[in-house]
């Protein structure tokens, strides 16, 4: 009986050193799992990280370490590259635009203005004046700067939409051609019912 119980003790311990292992090696490949996956979205596999989590998890503090670089050097040299020539294309157009439309005058603007609707009634005329102070200062800006400045507003459409509104067309063009396609279509949505 002796060589029996010392052979059920020598099974036991072996079992707890298998469970230990077998406890060992499951964690390490969760951990590795999720290591390959953290990397995975650095690097920005298949967009994944700058489209859809970049949105997300962009204000959280440490979570937002693991998202991509917004400045890596292949996709930001070509985008770059397209948005200058994209950029000199709709400056020529913008001054084709401007050259053959007469100068602002005071009708012009009075057609430009919006029409009467419910919402515009209700705006007083310090905001008009407000619109108009701004839509001067974003037409002496850069058109891209405008863009990227104007498209952070996206809780405010109607005020986007009167700025652009209150500007020469071939300016407003050359700002709303530097916006993504998505504002651009809402910002021409909400102008077209003013």
């Amino acid at each position: 009986m002796p060589k029996r119980e010392k052979q059920e003790e020598t099974n036991e311990k072996e079992n707890t050193g298998n469970k230990v292992l077998v406890g060992l090696l499951g964690t390490f490949m969760i951990l590795f799992g999720i290591a390959l996956l953290l990397l995975l979205i650095k690097m920005d596999v298949g967009g994944f990280g700058s489209s859809v989590l970049t949105p997300v998890l962009k204000d959280i503090p440490v979570v937002n370490k693991i998202l991509p670089d917004n400045s890596s050097s292949n996709s930001n040299t070509k985008s770059s590259k397209a948005n200058s020539t994209k950029s000199k294309k709709t400056k020529k157009k913008a001054k084709a635009v401007e050259s053959s439309s007469p100068s602002p005058s005071p009708t012009a603007s009075a057609t430009k203005s919006p029409s009467p609707s419910p919402t515009t009634n209700s705006k007083d005329a310090k905001y008009q004046e407000r619109v108009k102070e701004l839509a001067a200062t974003y037409s002496k800006m850069d058109a891209a700067t405008a863009a990227a400045s104007l498209e952070t507003m996206t809780a405010d459409l109607d005020l986007v939409s009167d700025i652009l509104l209150e500007m020469r067309p071939a300016q407003s063009a050359l700002i709303m051609d530097n916006m993504s396609k998505e504002f651009a279509a809402k910002i021409t949505k909400k102008m077209s019912t003013k």
